[in-house]
């Protein structure tokens, strides 16, 4: 029997004192979303690589009280190609594996590795295959509890300028490439969309061609607006990035130029995916979040209507979560 498309749709969470995550599920609750994306190291629940238990105390009363699918965003500069840290990359990724199961989310979103250029050039086949083992040996542990560890593509960033910094994952191939070599029933792909959309146009390749053979990895959805255009200006502000439509600007849906109803009948997702819309703080109203889901919910049910091959129980890889 085949699974709907998208199970869920839901926000991430923004505000993260104790009485402001109470007030921002309540709202989520109130507009009707059915999933909230929550991230451990934004609600100090990790200290030094290991669950914070007198703030988890805090923290997990607000969340059980809600009617509430919980998804989880592990920190940001999580890596697995960081190889002077990498024993405490493992040890705050468990611990946002533990904070999954405390809170029963089944999705564990993770970023590929950022490396500067000169790695890329010299080591990227050695550092990709240390992420492959990391990620596969988390995996293993995270199967326990029912969580999948969801790679994400990645934004062209101002760092690729410089060389800086750069990443594999701004190409979504890539990313499929990586999930695929895992081959672990608890490794699946995020796709962000503008994440997507910024990096296509950085380097100039047609988006829809780059999301059609990612979609078949894909088991979570970020949703959010931008102009897609790479960020190349020094120094800029949020309004000023805003102004010149620069970068990654998790913008309301309907602000960008994101072409949604173009795009999304061409990918066959998994089945059992969340749908989060990602919208940054200085945007969040009420209207802007009633508006955003308003959009998120009609791109599900054109996800839902895509013509798909993944059936309940067809393999242990493509299984729903």
């Amino acid at each position: 029997m085949s699974q709907k498309i998208i199970k869920a749709v839901g926000m991430m969470v923004v505000d993260y004192t104790l009485d402001g995550l109470d007030r921002n599920l309540t709202l989520l609750e109130d507009l009707g979303c059915e999933s909230a994306e929550i991230s451990p190291s934004a609600c100090k629940v990790i200290c030094g690589g290991a669950l914070n238990i007198a703030r988890l105390r805090q923290i997990l009363p607000i969340l059980a009280q809600r009617d509430l699918l919980y998804t989880v965003h592990s920190p940001l500069i999580l890596n697995f190609m960081d190889e002077i840290h990498l024993e405490l990359h493992k040890q705050v990724c468990r611990a946002s594996i533990e904070w999954c199961a405390r809170i029963g989310a089944k999705i564990l979103v993770i970023h590929p590795g950022w490396i500067t250029a000169r790695e890329m050039l010299t080591s990227l086949d050695r550092l990709m295959e240390l992420e492959r083992s990391t990620i596969l040996e988390l995996a293993r542990e995270a199967a326990d509890s029912g969580v999948k560890l969801a790679l994400e593509n990645m934004p062209a960033v101002l760092g690729m300028l410089s060389g800086e910094k750069t990443n594999y994952g701004i190409d979504p191939l890539r990313v499929a490439e990586q999930v695929a070599a895992i081959d672990h029933p608890n490794v699946c792909a995020t796709l962000d969309f503008s994440h997507a959309y910024i990096s296509a146009n950085f380097r100039n390749v047609a988006l829809l061609e780059t999301l059609k053979p990612y979609a078949s990895y894909v088991n979570h959805l970020h949703v959010h607006d931008s102009v897609g255009r790479p960020p190349s200006l020094q120094d800029a502000d949020t309004g000023e990035a805003l102004a010149f439509g620069m970068g990654d600007l998790h913008l309301p849906l309907g602000w960008g130029t994101l072409e949604w109803e173009r795009i999304l009948p061409h990918l066959p997702i998994r089945p059992g995916t969340v749908m989060t819309v990602e919208i940054a703080k200085p945007y969040v109203t009420p209207d802007e979040i009633a508006t955003s889901l308003q959009r998120a919910r009609q791109f599900a049910e054109i996800l839902n209507q895509v013509p798909h091959p993944y059936n309940d129980g067809e393999s242990a890889l493509l299984s729903p979560v």
